[in-house]
């Protein structure tokens, strides 16, 4: 029975790759080095800053804003998880527009966010949210507040 040799993710070289593998001490096989080449491409696409920060302010503790986003809960649903399905569903972002989560309590996902301008950010804050729906609840009729509840 041959040896079988395997690339650091696990997948079977040929014969050829595994000679090749051995002899320069080179971990890695083409599958691998496509998706290497693949992610460092996609490290010059202008979304690739915003879509890695995002990640990061939810997943990552040390991340200076993640008080503000992990801590409290949020998250990037699980399609988001590939910087390629982030980049279909938001689109190209307009110049002077950031990410936004239209409710700031909600979740990084295709129906809680949009590219917003800076003056639509800063009237997007929890605080300012809460605000907001509160007053907007207060003049709700009984029969209105009624049926939200």
């Amino acid at each position: 029975m041959k040896h079988r040799t395997h690339c650091t993710q696990g997948h079977e070289l040929n014969e050829q790759t595994a000679r090749v593998v051995l002899h320069t001490g080179q971990r890695k096989c083409r599958i691998c080095e496509a998706a290497y080449a693949r992610e460092k491409s996609q490290h010059h696409h202008p979304l690739y800053y915003t879509w890695k920060q995002m990640r990061q302010r939810c997943t990552n503790p040390r991340n200076h804003t993640w008080p503000r986003y992990g801590a409290l809960g949020v998250t990037v649903c699980e399609r988001w998880s590939s910087f390629d399905n982030f980049a279909a569903d938001m689109g190209e972002r307009p110049d002077g527009m950031s990410l936004d989560r239209i409710n700031p309590f909600g979740n990084y996902e295709p129906g809680n966010c949009r590219w917003a301008t800076p003056v639509q950010q800063a009237r997007n804050k929890r605080a300012s949210w809460i605000k907001n729906h509160v007053a907007h609840e207060a003049f709700l009729t009984p029969t209105d507040a009624e049926t939200k509840g």
